[in-house]
């Protein structure tokens, strides 16, 4: 103000006043830069409003002094410096008057720490962003243009690591057959020269000598063979080389590029993506792009969590892993602050077909948020998400039950009849994996999972009757062993898996196999699923014996050959001293069934026989036919 005063006073002075201006701008600005990183640095974060007071009343805050505050909060660990210095920066973008290009400023300040290396800061920018900066229209299209910028920054990462991965592998390719090439002359150039030594005789020891030698380490031979495995190895180091290149480009240059390094990339776009269908559309076409089949050279199966994913190579499966591990936080934004679940939903509908492995997670999360609460399957949401899983389903691929699985505990019990068949897993190597392959056991639990959870809690009425029905279900897909319908390994290993989770439990086994062993004819494979059971689950072995097994005996299972096999498996098992035994079961058979346990079990005869001797007062063992009793030694 001195300067201003001055200068209209007098030209000398005012030329003075002038210089004294120009130092007092740069005054004023170092000044700003101090005040507000002492405060930053000092302030106890219920005093944060003194600092965000002087922000909005100063006269200007030169843009120096944003990325001063961005830089603080960057390098700062104390978690009340971020905030204090984050919500700062907010409020210059959010409440200060004058030009809109200085709150973008501070937009763009609180945007830099978007990337940040440290989960804790990025996470509180995210949320900063999306919550509140997004939503104001001035701000809107700068944070949109952010996280394009990010995710075109992953899509560039990617589509270098496939041509490198490329590039790589066919060069591994014709150094490998090169260096068969070589070693193939080298060897008939060997073979030619021992005939040759043959053809010489004994009389030439010493030539004989020299051309040993020379079989050894053939001329020319040995050298491009170690040539060629070198041409290889160079190869192979040229596709490490640039795999390496990929990787320690990272996203933006210099550093490698890991999951951790990738997910900074990925945090802002994720997050804003389910308010932006056009970054929603890139996110899954970057995903799909880096699964494609015509540009992957090679896939690996990651074998982690439930999804067993085909993964692409070096950069590229970082990027894809990455993108699938931010899919919850576009889940989470969206049915929290934006769309309910049938909406979310519609978005993926047009996902490309390469995408399929983000579809199917997507479609978990949605389920997974919609279906959290309880008697939730019966809402409105519940069936219109049902309705939209069924349509993604039938426009993708109508004969993968994978796109159903998360929603089937909405489902009725005509839908499950009609598809249950079709969740039956397989375990077989030469199948194809991942979408469109056979259910794997993971999947089939996580289907009973949606199916008995939806029915209620754990044990409760509704759930034991539910799982009752699915245990009863897949065992009668045996009925007729000549015509199943479904493929018998795989009613095999989906009683495994049902014997073994706990979402079917004991109370629920027990009673579907109670019912099962009373029905007549029972199912031709219930006597080995049974065997199955007791060896996956050695507490249900009392309740067979006691329970099971006399319902069999009762209803003549000896009639049918298939069903006394499987008979004979359990009492063979069970057919000792200690509990859990069915001694007493057997010995109410008639004199033919017997003599076929004590084929099968040589050994059961004498437990049998000491069961008679104790219990000679009963009136079964009375009753044991004189065939019997002298099959027994008795």
């Amino acid at each position: 103000s001195g300067a201003d005063g001055d200068g209209g006073a007098d030209g000398a002075d005012g030329g003075a006043g002038g210089a004294g201006g120009v130092g007092g701008a740069g005054s004023y600005e170092t000044l700003m830069k101090d005040v507000v990183l002492r405060l930053i640095e000092t302030l106890e974060t219920r005093e944060s409003d003194r600092l965000f007071q002087l922000l909005l009343e100063a006269p200007a805050v030169p843009d120096s002094v944003i990325t001063v505050m961005s830089d603080c909060v960057s390098r700062h660990e104390e978690e009340s410096h971020v905030l204090i210095g984050l919500n700062a920066m907010m409020n210059i973008a959010l409440r200060r008057g004058g030009p809109t290009h200085q709150r973008q400023a501070a937009l763009r300040g609180v945007l830099r720490l978007s990337a940040h290396p440290d989960d804790s800061v990025r996470d509180k920018v995210t949320r900063l962003t999306v919550n509140r900066l997004w939503p104001c229209p001035e701000l809107k299209s700068v944070v949109e243009e952010e996280a394009t910028r990010l995710l075109a920054e992953l899509e560039k990462a990617g589509a270098r690591a496939l041509v490198e991965a490329t590039e790589a592998a066919k060069a591994r390719a014709e150094a490998e057959a090169a260096a068969a090439k070589a070693k193939a002359e080298a060897e008939a150039k060997a073979a030619k020269e021992a005939e040759a030594r043959a053809a010489a005789g004994a009389a030439m020891e010493e030539d004989e000598d020299d051309e040993e030698e020379d079989e050894a380490l053939p001329e020319g031979g040995a050298g491009a063979g170690a040539g060629a495995q070198g041409g290889a190895g160079g190869a192979g180091g040229g596709g490490a080389g640039a795999d390496g290149q990929g990787g320690s480009g990272g996203v933006g240059g210099e550093q490698s590029m890991s999951e951790e390094s990738v997910k900074c990339y990925l945090a802002l776009p994720a997050a804003v993506s389910c308010r932006v269908a056009d970054l929603f559309k890139q996110l899954f076409t970057l995903y799909a792009s880096l699964h494609d089949p015509q540009t992957n050279v090679h896939v690996a199966e990651t074998g982690s969590g439930d999804e067993g994913r085909m993964m692409p190579p070096g950069v590229a499966g970082v990027v894809a892993n990455a993108i699938e591990t931010h899919l919850p936080t576009v889940v989470d934004f969206a049915l929290k602050q934006l769309m309910a679940g049938p909406a979310l939903m519609h978005l993926i509908s047009d996902a490309p077909p390469h995408a399929t492995p983000l579809v199917l997670r997507m479609l978990r999360l949605v389920a997974d948020r919609t279906l959290s609460k309880a008697g939730s399957a019966a809402s409105s949401d519940a069936k219109e998400c049902f309705e939209a899983a069924k349509a993604i389903r039938a426009a993708r691929d109508g004969n993968d039950i994978r796109y159903m699985i998360p929603w089937l505990g909405v489902a009725d019990d005509a839908y499950l009849f009609l598809n249950l068949a079709k969740l039956m897993p397989v375990i077989d190597p030469k199948a194809e994996k991942g979408p469109g392959g056979p259910l794997r056991l993971v999947e089939f639990e996580a289907a009973l999972r949606a199916i008995v959870s939806a029915a209620g809690k754990p044990n409760s009425d509704g759930a034991v009757t539910r799982a009752a029905m699915i245990v009863g279900v897949v065992v009668g897909f045996i009925t007729d062993i000549q015509k199943p319908v479904a493929p018998i390994k795989s009613v095999s290993n989906a009683f495994q898996v049902l014997v073994t989770t706990p979402v079917v439990g004991n109370k629920a086994l027990e009673t579907t196999l109670r019912g099962l062993s009373r029905t007549k004819p029972c199912p031709p494979l219930l006597g080995k699923l049974l065997l199955m059971a007791v060896k996956q689950q050695p507490n249900l072995g009392q309740f067979v014996c006691n329970e099971v097994m006399p319902a069999l005996v009762a209803n003549e299972i000896w009639s049918e050959k298939e069903r006394w096999k499987g008979f004979l498996l359990l009492a063979k098992s069970y057919a000792v001293e200690k509990p859990p035994h069915c001694l007493g079961v057997l010995l109410t058979l008639p004199y033919k069934q017997l003599r076929d346990v004590t084929k099968i079990a040589p050994a059961a005869k004498e437990p049998l026989t000491n069961y008679v001797k104790r219990h000679a007062q009963n009136a079964e063992m009375a009753g044991l036919s004189k065939e019997s009793k002298k099959l027994l030694g008795l």
